[in-house]
């Protein structure tokens, strides 16, 4: 796999009391941008599932905000890792939360004129844990930047937040 062509998605939905969608993307070029896209139609991305070009830009499109650009050695080693964690899904997903929501964290792997979605972790209402020590990595990376910019929360410091994105 050439990591290059990676891209990297933190996703939370929720439609317990009306309909959530936001997250960030990175793209191929390290530049991460959030999104939200509640009002839009209801698409929560699934682990395995491929995506086109289009329909990735019309989820993660609509009232997107630039953020940041990361540095090009924290966008090789995003890759690095995600070219591994990419092989392997996260195990089985168990029920921890009620009306949590979902927050995936996902590497999009190019495939064709789309992208196939390779789950690095999941947490809200159903959590899979990262297999690969690899994916245990990116998933603190990526669950940092989720934090920066309002995707996930800490509402117990120090303590289990799974069902707050973390």
């Amino acid at each position: 796999m050439d990591p290059s062509g990676l891209q990297f998605c933190a996703y939370y939905s929720n439609y317990a009391w009306g309909a959530v969608q936001r997250g960030y993307r990175v793209d191929a070029g390290g530049r991460l941008s959030t999104f939200d896209h509640s009002a839009g139609p209801q698409a929560p991305l699934q682990a395995g599932q491929w995506i086109s070009r289009a329909d990735l830009e019309a989820l993660t499109g609509d009232r997107v905000s630039f953020k940041e650009s990361l540095a090009a050695d924290e966008l090789e080693r995003w890759r690095r890792l995600g070219s591994r964690a990419a092989v392997q899904e996260p195990g089985e997903p168990r029920s921890i939360c009620a009306d949590a929501g979902t927050y995936a964290y996902a590497v999009l792997v190019p495939e064709g004129e789309g992208f196939r979605i390779r789950f690095v972790y999941q947490t809200g209402d159903w959590r899979r844990i990262p297999a690969p020590a690899d994916a245990e990595e990116l998933k603190g990376l990526m669950v940092q930047r989720a934090l920066r910019h309002q995707i996930a929360f800490e509402l117990v410091p120090g303590g289990p937040n799974w069902c707050s994105g973390m």
